[in-house]
């Protein structure tokens, strides 16, 4: 039987991951619980509608799931001494254009032949 697909899955299990690591305060546990609790049921609903386990996600967004599954909400890490929160994750922009650019100017350079030109 085929795998069922759910986008965002990952990615929620590294936020998650993030929300731990940074801890959470008072006010933010139960936010994060009901967020968690809510994140497995989607998943759980999803596959009773195309009538699927959860174990039949590809392998990446079943291991996001078994986390998720696996976190202990009643005991939640508090906040770590020191930390402001989650910092943004970095973006790197146009990084493949750049990397191209950079490879057709430093191409002669390195005596490589023009890739526009026909060989020989």
């Amino acid at each position: 039987m085929p795998s069922f697909r759910l986008s965002g899955l990952v990615a929620s299990a590294n936020r998650a991951r993030a929300q731990l690591t940074a801890g959470l305060t008072a006010e933010q546990g139960p936010v994060f619980r009901q967020w968690v609790l809510a994140v497995l049921a989607q998943v759980e609903a999803v596959g009773r509608q195309v009538g699927q386990q959860p174990r039949d996600l590809p392998g990446p967004s079943y291991r996001a799931y078994q986390f998720l599954k696996s976190l202990d909400l009643a005991h939640l890490p508090g906040p770590v001494e020191g930390e402001a929160g989650l910092a943004a994750a970095p973006r790197l922009r146009h990084l493949i254009s750049l990397a191209q650019h950079f490879n057709e100017r430093l191409a002669p350079l390195a005596g490589l032949p023009d890739e526009g030109m026909d060989a020989p």
